[in-house]
């Protein structure tokens, strides 16, 4: 803590995108508000590093590691520079760093499962479970196997069609021995096709993007209702970003099974592509006058700006 007992939180929510060394150290520079506009990839460790330094007492949260174990050694060499910063991981497998605590996460109990269970359809509904509900939540907890992601899921799907009728779907549709992907399956299965189009659609964003841009990335009138249905199935997350805009995204194991199960439809990928550009051009011009706040917005969205640009050239090599 530091001396008035206060911890700066920076949250690096979801590092699933991030697919090799420089994207890990571009998502925590960009976390942290730093540059690597005009930084070469052998200086831009250090100076991230530097940043933690510059700011004391911090508690980094990284989130998603475990397909970048291979470049943990970016990590330890904040730490060496930053020895008064502390980095909380979630990952599937250890880092193996010097000085690292790997705290196994089980999933809950039965009883904390439909504790958490109930806590949510609360949150959604208003009103806690009568007593015919207990029995089918506790096999709702059993068929998920008390993953708690899964239990958001099927307290969201709850809150809307029905304790006892969420209990009987998962019985005639149990989620294979895999449990989170089976309940995601599961939780896509039971969207309108309109909701499963604007699923689709967002999942086409690096990791979230300011909500004018998924109102267009998703298209049509109803974008702003998709969102909102999205949102109360847990399958989409809006929280605001470090300017105070707010970013709508998709939980990375919702995109993860997106990514291995169902294909984005070319409208979807086009449509990114184009939004995307299309919002980054005037900013890029901005930015070469010397435009600090264009320059940053870029910088913050930089992972959906590249991957737009890439599917463009796509497009272009095959037309």
């Amino acid at each position: 803590r530091g001396a008035r007992g206060r911890v700066t939180v920076v949250e690096v929510m979801d590092l699933v995108p991030a697919r090799d060394r420089a994207a890990l150290v571009s998502a925590v520079a960009q976390a942290l508000g730093v540059s690597l506009a005009t930084v070469g990839d052998d200086a831009a460790v250090p100076l991230v590093g530097d940043a933690l330094a510059r700011a004391g007492d911090m508690l980094l949260a990284l989130d998603g590691l475990e397909h970048l174990v291979p470049h943990a050694d970016v990590i330890a060499t904040w730490l060496e520079r930053a020895p008064a910063v502390r980095v909380l991981c979630t990952s599937r497998t250890r880092l193996d760093l010097p000085g690292e605590r790997a705290l196994e996460l089980e999933p809950l109990s039965p009883t904390s499962g439909v504790a958490l269970f109930e806590d949510r359809v609360r949150a959604i509904t208003g009103r806690a479970l009568d007593a015919t509900e207990h029995a089918p939540a506790m096999r709702i907890i059993r068929a998920i196997a008390c993953v708690p992601l899964a239990v958001e899921l099927a307290a969201a799907r709850a809150a809307a069609d029905g304790v006892t009728a969420t209990a009987d779907l998962l019985d005639r549709a149990a989620p294979d021995q895999n449990v989170m992907p089976g309940t995601v399956r599961w939780a896509y299965q039971l969207l309108s096709e309109a909701e499963q189009d604007a699923l689709n659609s967002l999942a086409c964003c690096a990791d979230g993007v300011p909500l004018e841009l998924a109102w267009a990335v998703i298209g049509g009138d109803g974008a702003e209702a998709l969102i909102q249905a999205l949102r109360r199935h847990a399958l989409a997350w809006t929280r605001h970003g470090r300017h105070g805009e707010l970013r709508v995204g998709v939980y990375s194991s919702v995109r993860e099974f997106l990514g291995g199960s169902v294909a984005p439809s070319a409208a979807a990928v086009a449509r990114h592509a184009h939004v995307l550009a299309a919002w980054a051009a005037p900013l890029a011009l901005r930015a070469r006058g010397e435009d600090a706040t264009a320059a940053q917005a870029l910088l913050d969205d930089g992972p959906n700006v590249d991957l737009a640009l890439t599917r463009a050239d796509d497009d272009r090599a095959v037309a």
